[in-house]
């Protein structure tokens, strides 16, 4: 699925659009998810391995996605463009998987993994590594899922960046604040 995508513990797995095809610049970073749903009756927690097959699997890394919680998502009144108002477990930190490949899948919870695949330092990257990227969970030699990702490589370049971010702190919003004098002892 997407990157800018929530996959919530308690989210229905047939909800997310399926990402089939994607294009990518050859000098860019690629991210998207692959979101899981362990299903099985015996299994508390299973622990399967991820990996990859194509032209691009050596430029993929995986995390997963964990979740925290959290326990008061707003204060007051809201917009309809909260995606959770409910205290709830919310996907939140990349971890990093075990160098093995494996995941933690919690029986009935939909999970997820970050994908990223990462061209910005490779080189003699162009259009000939198109093609797809195949993912497979395993789990003791079985197959469980398999699922493909058709990756274009545009033979083009995001020019370097010149935007200028300047992360401004307004220090005479804390004179206000505290009712003193901007640049005053107090102030300092």
């Amino acid at each position: 699925i997407s990157s800018l995508e929530k996959a919530f513990v308690n989210g229905k797995i047939d909800s997310f659009d399926t990402l089939e095809k994607i294009s990518i610049l050859k000098n860019e970073r690629l991210s998207f998810q692959l979101v899981f749903l362990n299903d099985g009756e015996n299994a508390v927690t299973l622990r399967p391995v991820l990996g990859f097959s194509g032209k691009l699997a050596d430029f993929a890394t995986v995390r997963q996605i964990m979740n925290v919680p959290s326990l008061c998502p707003y204060t007051g009144s809201h917009d309809d463009n909260f995606l959770y108002t409910e205290p709830s477990l919310c996907p939140d930190i990349l971890y990093p998987v075990d160098p093995y490949g494996r995941i933690v899948a919690g029986r009935g919870n939909l999970g997820a993994v970050w994908i990223e695949i990462d061209l910005r330092n490779a080189e003699n990257i162009n259009s000939s590594l198109s093609g797809p990227l195949t993912l497979t969970l395993t789990e003791n030699g079985k197959i469980l899922s398999e699922n493909t990702l058709e990756i274009e490589i545009i033979d083009a370049e995001i020019p370097e960046q010149t935007l200028i971010c300047t992360d401004w702190f307004h220090c005479d919003s804390l004179a206000h604040q505290y009712g003193c004098t901007v640049w005053s002892e107090r102030h300092w």
